[in-house]
């Protein structure tokens, strides 16, 4: 009896890390699918006739390629585009690239530089957009970040897609310009790990909101609250979509991508950023995050050799095999997403996604069990939200 019983057990227990193995597989395949078809199934919305719209982009510190960044942000094609470039500090070491900049643009376009910050909670970002937010008239805003790239159109496409959908537009990062292994990493993270399952949900209508680069009205700001309730949130990102999902506003994402340089990262950095990033979604998604603890390469192949161990009866050999299989295809669909998206590509790539499987569980693990976020030399303490 007792010999029966512990094989029910392994029964069980091999077809669930079987099910958990196929899960993961059908997750890949789905998303991979969806990062390819998106630009294809969401049109760029160009209309020709646009009100005002105010980009609010703040900057801190002197990032790397941040005039040339800036100058993207200054050079769109957009009839009634005013851009603010908000600063928090007088000694910040952005301004001495950022004044040329906007003393050069201003005979030619509304630009204007706000230097100050509000407090108003937690998230540095929103204390220094304060201020101009309060300041501009615009009823359309674009909130870009100051380390992107923006391709001409973006402006236009995301307040005429802000428009037509009644709600909130957004574009995803991809990462360019790695000039260390660790970016190259991070890279993998952003524009094959992130991108897909993004990529993914909002084609299956789970609306996705990225702060790299968002449109919306006054008139959706202020229904969620203003950007008072959005500090209150671990990402003003995450806080949108919270609020967007809890208040039924529309939201979207563009076709395009905003480019993000990423330069000589370091390895510290990298995991920092990541680990915020996960510290963030653990206290607001908390399903995306044990989702993706199994869901990653290196798990859902143990589970996978688990099952075969089980269920079945293979060589060691074979068990070895069939994983070098299952990590290769994981590997093989990171090169097709970045081939067949012109993403940033060298014979890197594949060590760095194979480098990223390898960390991203640890990553969620470090984010899980610490509840303090470092930002910008800014302290916070994550709170258990309601």
């Amino acid at each position: 009896m007792q010999f029966n019983y512990i094989e029910s057990v392994w029964f069980f227990l091999g077809w669930g890390a079987a099910a958990l193995w196929m899960t993961a597989v059908g997750v890949l395949v789905t998303s991979t699918i969806g990062a390819l078809l998106h630009r294809h199934l969401r049109c760029a919305i160009l209309q020709k006739e646009l009100p005002p719209l105010r980009m609010i982009r703040p900057i801190s510190g002197a990032e790397f390629m941040l005039d040339e960044t800036t100058q993207t942000a200054l050079t769109q094609d957009h009839p009634q585009l005013g851009v603010t470039l908000s600063v928090a500090r007088e000694d910040d070491t952005a301004l001495p690239i950022i004044r040329p900049l906007v003393a050069a643009a201003a005979s030619r376009a509304d630009v204007r530089l706000n230097v100050g910050e509000t407090f108003i909670g937690g998230n540095p970002k929103i204390n220094n957009m304060f201020g101009a937010v309060e300041d501009c008239t615009e009823d359309d805003l674009l909130f870009t970040d100051s380390n992107t790239q923006l391709s001409r159109f973006v402006a236009r496409d995301l307040q005429g897609r802000s428009r037509t959908i009644g709600g909130i537009a957004s574009c995803m990062p991809e990462g360019v310009a790695p000039a260390s292994m660790a970016a190259w990493v991070e890279c993998a993270i952003l524009n094959q790990h992130h991108l897909r399952l993004t990529l993914m949900g909002d084609l299956l209508g789970v609306s996705g909101v990225h702060g790299k680069a968002m449109a919306l009205s006054r008139q959706t700001l202020n229904q969620m609250g203003g950007l008072k309730a959005l500090s209150l949130y671990p990402g003003d990102d995450l806080g949108i979509m919270l609020l967007a999902w809890k208040l039924k506003i529309p939201a979207e994402l563009a076709p395009v991508t905003v480019a993000v340089p990423l330069g000589t990262r370091s390895w510290p950095a990298v995991w920092a950023r990541q680990k915020r990033w996960g510290q963030a979604r653990w206290q607001t998604m908390p399903g995306t995050c044990i989702g993706e603890l199994f869901m990653g390469a290196l798990p859902s192949a143990l589970a996978g050799g688990l099952a075969l161990t089980l269920l079945g009866d293979i060589s060691l050999t074979a068990w070895f095999g069939l994983g070098l299989a299952h990590v290769s295809f994981w590997l093989l669909a990171d090169v097709v997403v970045a081939l067949a998206r012109r993403q940033v590509f060298g014979w890197l790539t594949p060590f760095a996604s194979l480098i990223r499987e390898l960390c991203q569980p640890f990553i969620l693990l470090s984010a899980l069990f610490d509840r303090k976020i470092l930002w910008r030399g800014h302290t916070r303490y994550l709170e258990t939200r309601k």
